[in-house]
């Protein structure tokens, strides 16, 4: 059971303080000064972010929802496609990513020490501790900006209109890509129309149902 918790928190690919560092750059509001970017921001929000994937998977059936859109045989982005949130996914998923940096600034010192204790540890009880944390936590770490809930922020333009995320919600990015022949044709036109038929009508109805489910605000953008 112990391996199974654990298993994949080594296995992630984890940036550098300069990669996080030039991506704050162009998106400061995600992340915190730069003088607080460092190797301890870098491996704390890596091992937070572990966290949350599994949280939010068990409470919403993310996972689910992404195997189901992977056997409609739609594309999934190529990994040299992926932009820096999608790269250094803990979802583990084909199609969706959070597109967000763990805070793990906004944490108290315990909460903290308990999360990096229980990633040097790896045993059943010590995720079960930090599981708790998360738990309590999650709502500070993973949205835009708690203290501004009602705020609202354009990081990106995407499918269908001006991606707008409030301080108060969490990013999440569903990405998806026409399937294009050698000649840069479509493949099949009717599988496109079913993507975007796909997309339009998770558009409608997605964000409810994870809020509900993760008892928190979501907002998905759909990335070109």
């Amino acid at each position: 059971m112990t391996y199974q918790l654990w298993a994949g928190l080594d296995s992630l690919t984890v940036p550098t303080v300069q990669e996080v560092k030039s991506q704050a750059e162009k998106e400061p509001i995600l992340f915190p000064e730069e003088s607080q970017i460092d190797e301890s921001f870098v491996s704390g929000s890596v091992v937070y972010g572990y966290l949350f994937a599994h949280y939010f998977k068990e409470k919403t059936g993310l996972d689910s929802l992404d195997r189901r859109i992977a056997e409609y045989g739609i594309k999934e982005c190529p990994l040299q496609e992926a932009d820096y949130y999608q790269r250094y996914s803990s979802l583990g998923l084909k199609y969706f990513y959070i597109r967000a940096v763990p805070r793990v600034d906004r944490l108290s010192k315990e909460d903290m020490e308990l999360i990096g204790a229980a990633a040097e540890e790896k045993s059943e009880t010590s995720w079960y501790e930090a599981m708790s944390v998360v738990n309590t936590t999650f709502r500070d770490v993973m949205t835009v900006d708690p203290q501004s809930p009602d705020t609202v922020f354009h990081p990106l333009v995407t499918w269908f209109k001006t991606y707008a995320v409030k301080g108060g919600e969490i990013p999440l990015a569903l990405k998806t890509v026409p399937d294009y022949d050698e000649n840069g044709n479509l493949v099949s036109e009717e599988a496109e129309e079913k993507r975007n038929k796909m997309l339009d009508s998770l558009s409608r109805q997605l964000d409810s149902a994870l809020s509900s489910d993760l008892g928190c605000p979501v907002r998905t953008c759909f990335p070109f």
